[in-house]
């Protein structure tokens, strides 16, 4: 039963190819038709056809030209009959999901089908609608034609460079807006940071935690010589161990041990702090302390030269979006373009 079904639903895609290579070939013949039709109507194009041919030249004025509305009823004939066909197939299929979206989605086959000379030309879309069809139904393969290469490379210059003008626009317009000190910073705060006020705090304080925790493990050894030589020379200025110092025989042994003693008293505290800072339970006392820091910025809002620097901030980081959207990326990817087609 599914194989019969699959044999059914292959015969009615190849009946559906073979009505659109008929209509592509009867599309081709019309539209080569209309187009000599109009140069037909020039009194230099006649002259041409006469001299090179005074029969064939009678024979288009008289059967062809005189009669084009008539011709191209039939034609247009042809098109309302393949256009409802198609509706009744769609409809059928259950292509959609409601009976009458056919004559909306393919509404420049209903318009290229109606006699009138300013719709002609949508014609053009039904022929592009049908080699789209044959492409995906792989009986012509676009991808290897030359002309479609080329002109789908050109599409995406012309679409990525109206896309970079809209938004370097975009930003320019929110950079003149951060200038004037509009509102934007009270929208941001309220409406952005605020909500997820909480998210922030807790990444940034998970994240200060694993890098003091990381930092201090790197500069471990650095560190230790540092409160060394800091813990040492305090010593060494020390007046009550100077006075030990003065001491027979054990007085610079003592003054060696308070000196070692009081190093590893510094570095232990200093380790218990940052592994206290890297530990989950200390990471909610960060969380506060940021919490506390972020309310009394947002509150006092720093004056009008924090608001300035802000700014400044703010329009340094679109100034580099619209550098990067400046960026060619088409140019990139083919380095070797010729002159001539940059300028697209």
């Amino acid at each position: 039963m599914k194989q019969h079904t699959t044999t059914n639903v292959s015969r009615e895609n190849i009946k559906l190819i073979i009505l659109d290579v008929i209509m592509l070939c009867v599309l081709g013949c019309n539209l080569l038709f209309i187009f000599f039709h109009d140069l037909f109507r020039s009194q230099w194009v006649r002259e041409f056809v006469y001299d090179l041919s005074p029969a064939f030249h009678d024979f288009y004025a008289k059967t062809l030209y005189e009669n084009f509305d008539l011709i191209d009823g039939v034609f247009v004939l042809i098109y309302l009959s393949e256009f409802f066909f198609s509706w009744y197939q769609a409809v059928r299929s259950k292509r959609y999901s409601k009976w009458f979206f056919y004559p909306f989605l393919h509404f420049y086959d209903l318009l290229g089908s109606l006699p009138f000379e300013s719709l002609r030309w949508m014609r053009l879309f039904r022929v592009a609608a049908i080699i789209y069809r044959l492409h995906i139904a792989k009986v012509i393969d676009l991808q290897k034609s030359e002309l479609f290469r080329t002109a789908y490379y050109y599409y995406e210059v012309i679409m990525e460079e109206i896309s970079d003008r809209v938004v370097i626009n975009v930003l320019k317009g929110v950079k003149t807006e951060v200038r004037r000190g509009n509102q934007l910073f009270d929208e941001v705060i309220t409406k952005v940071v605020y909500p997820n006020k909480s998210e922030l705090i807790s990444y940034g304080a998970q994240k200060i935690s694993r890098a003091v925790h990381t930092t201090y493990q790197i500069y471990k050894e650095d560190t230790s010589d540092y409160v060394e030589g800091l813990v040492k020379d305090v010593v060494q200025h020390n007046d009550e161990v100077k006075s030990l110092k003065l001491v027979p025989i054990a007085g610079n042994y003592v003054a060696h041990r308070i000196e070692i003693a009081a190093h590893e008293i510094v570095m232990t505290v200093i380790e218990e702090i940052l592994n206290d800072l890297s530990s989950p339970e200390k990471v909610k006392k960060v969380e506060e302390v940021a919490d506390q820091a972020i309310e009394t910025f947002l509150r006092d809002k720093g004056g009008p030269s924090l608001d300035l620097e802000v700014t400044d901030i703010v329009c340094q980081v679109i100034d580099l979006l619209i550098k990067q959207v400046n960026v060619k990326q088409w140019k990139l990817r083919d380095p070797d373009l010729p002159d001539s087609a940059e300028e697209v």
